[in-house]
């Protein structure tokens, strides 16, 4: 005959979750995985400023440098002084972020939901 089980041996506690905690520094962390994933976004932009730099170099005038600058040189050139402060974002937060402590849920090994039958 089929077995008929009770409905709570089906379902373990805490949903099968276990509460870890960590110390950490989520800013630090934050802006260092900013500044190194970054690079993906700032080498192409330092092709696009410097590939045409000469027709801004060779003007003798600072409203004359300015004007030859292209649209998409100024985006580049934002894209990349976005990077230089992420990466001294990170490097403040490393040195005054005191670690705190972070609480996240786990999986429980001895819970989880494969050891539920």
């Amino acid at each position: 005959m089929n077995e008929i089980k009770r409905a709570g041996d089906r379902f373990t506690s805490n949903g099968g979750w276990v509460m870890r905690k960590f110390y950490g520094r989520p800013r630090t962390r934050l802006f260092t995985f900013l500044s190194v994933f970054w690079i993906v976004v700032s080498a192409p932009a330092l092709f696009i400023v410097f590939r045409d730099s000469t027709r801004w170099t060779e003007s003798p005038t600072l409203s004359g440098k300015l004007g030859a600058i292209a649209f998409e040189q100024w985006i580049g050139i934002v894209l990349i002084l976005l990077h230089l402060a992420f990466v001294t974002l990170a490097g403040c937060f490393h040195l005054t972020e005191q670690p705190h402590e972070e609480v996240f849920l786990e999986d429980d090994p001895d819970r989880g939901p494969h050891k539920l039958y």
